[in-house]
């Protein structure tokens, strides 16, 4: 269900299995105009409040994407002993 008070504009990423659609954080618009010159983003990205919200966004993302391994694993290796059982 989509937030009708929310704007998340999506880029789309073509790879070798013929692309997805990605939704930057908000975080990353801001350093993309930064890059681009704009005088407000670049203000913005040289806080140390933005630097904190990247680097906690950062870290919740790796965290989620470990716990996300984590948990792959652990079903492959309840396969794998399934499959060793007599």
């Amino acid at each position: 269900m989509s937030d009708p008070e929310r704007f998340a504009p999506t880029v789309h990423i073509v790879d070798h299995f013929g692309g997805y659609d990605y939704t930057p954080r908000g975080w990353m618009w801001v350093m993309g105009f930064a890059l681009g010159g704009c005088d407000w983003a670049i203000q913005e990205c040289s806080t140390e409040a933005f630097r904190d919200r990247v680097r906690a966004d950062l870290l919740r993302l790796h965290r989620e994407r470990a716990e996300s391994m984590i948990h792959e694993l652990e079903q492959r290796l309840v396969e794998l002993k399934r499959s060793i059982e007599p």
